[in-house]
């Protein structure tokens, strides 16, 4: 939180502390114009983080001027932390929102050959983890297969993104010998009907629950992933409820990512359906915040990272993963799928990684999203505020 003035101060005359690199890394890129309109509305402190800078900046030439010094200051690293393979975008559920268009006649996927050669590429990247996901993974069990017998034998640690309909015994145990880390599925909120119509099928949020309780026992990190729309923001309550006694270990709220489905979906913000309201976000957050509290030690609750807080960490840290999809194409993040940096059928991975993904954040697209996006980003405003105490 932002330490207040003393109740003494004057804040339209107080003096701006001078930037401390050693107290706060974000002072050293913040520059002095940005201080100074900052002068009067907030106390900088050593708390500050770059949310806390962009919910201050709210004149058009302070928040230029901060994203230009984020440009003039690039971040580059060797290797990518993580690589998320959708290796395929077939699948048996047709979510509302998806943001890679996946369902059962999306047949883009890799073929085993180009698989094989991917995982390869993978290892001698050196990158920190893999993320398995689609579409629904386990629908192409030879893939998987290949792909935990690779990247597990290369001992880097795997996470496995899957909707639990196909999720078993079986499975869990190849998980176990392949050295899988976290298990994730998704649950649109607390109420059978609205995740199942969500979802395309009746029954599925019991099925989901299901595969979350088999994947706690069998002793996995559970993650479940929900993204806020009107129609589930008011079962969060039992959603939350739901998760913990099903073994959750980490609860991610987010907001819709807009490429995909979630385009229309946001499109249809003004009916039942479609993306919550700023109000209702808000609201939703307090809430989040109230339960990450409570439930500390025992389940996390976190704000998963939309694309405006992506672009800024993105900015301020630099390039860390890659996102595959089944048709080839490299995109950098998930919230950022709309960007493609290139094929795999075309291209090494190592050097889509080197000449255009680790250096993406000086491409000035960014820029253009950011002037897209903010409007959608600066109305939720206590999410701004809050976001650091709940960011994964």
């Amino acid at each position: 939180m932002l330490k207040q003035q003393p109740a003494e101060s004057d804040p339209a005359t107080a003096t701006m502390p001078d930037p401390d690199p050693e107290k706060d890394p974000l002072s050293a890129i913040i520059p002095a114009p940005v201080f100074a309109a900052l002068k009067g509305s907030r106390t900088l402190t050593d708390e500050m983080n770059f949310v806390d800078v962009q919910f201050a900046l709210r004149s058009v030439h302070a928040r230029e001027e901060w994203f230009r010094s984020i440009m003039a200051k690039p971040r580059r690293h060797p290797v990518p932390h993580a690589v998320q393979i959708e290796f395929t975008q077939r699948c048996n559920l047709t979510c509302d929102f998806c943001y890679n268009d996946s369902g059962p006649k999306n047949r883009d996927e890799l073929d085993l050959d180009t698989l094989e050669r991917l995982c390869a590429e993978i290892v001698a990247l050196g990158t920190g983890e893999v993320i398995i996901s689609g579409g629904e993974p386990l629908m192409k069990p030879r893939h998987m297969d290949l792909l935990l017998s690779r990247i597990g034998d290369a001992g880097i640690p795997i996470h496995v993104l899957t909707n639990g309909l196909l999720l078993n015994r079986e499975w869990l145990e190849k998980f176990h010998r392949a050295g899988v880390v976290t298990v994730q599925v998704s649950l649109d909120g607390g109420d059978a009907a609205i995740h199942d119509r969500i979802r395309g099928r009746k029954g599925a949020w019991a099925t989901t629950l299901e595969a979350l309780a088999m994947a706690h026992a069998a002793g996995f990190h559970t993650f479940v992933s929900t993204v806020l729309t009107r129609d589930n923001v008011h079962t969060l309550p039992d959603l939350v409820e739901a998760a913990y006694l099903c073994g959750c270990d980490n609860l991610n709220i987010g907001d819709l990512i807009t490429w995909g489905r979630g385009d229309a979906f946001m499109e249809n913000s003004l009916q039942a359906g479609g993306a919550c309201t700023n109000e209702q976000f808000d609201e939703a957050t307090e809430y989040l915040i109230r339960q990450a509290e409570m439930l500390e030690g025992r389940m996390a609750v976190r704000l998963a990272v939309n694309m405006y807080f992506f672009i800024c960490q993105l900015k301020l840290k630099g390039q860390e993963s890659i996102l595959i999809r089944g048709d080839g194409s490299v995109r950098p993040h998930c919230t950022l799928s709309g960007i493609v940096a290139g094929n795999i059928h075309e291209t090494p991975l190592q050097r889509i990684w080197e000449e255009r993904l680790s250096r993406i954040h000086e491409d000035p697209l960014l820029d253009d999203i950011l002037a897209a996006h903010v409007p959608i980003a600066t109305g939720r405003l206590r999410q701004l505020r809050c976001y650091r105490r709940l960011a994964s």
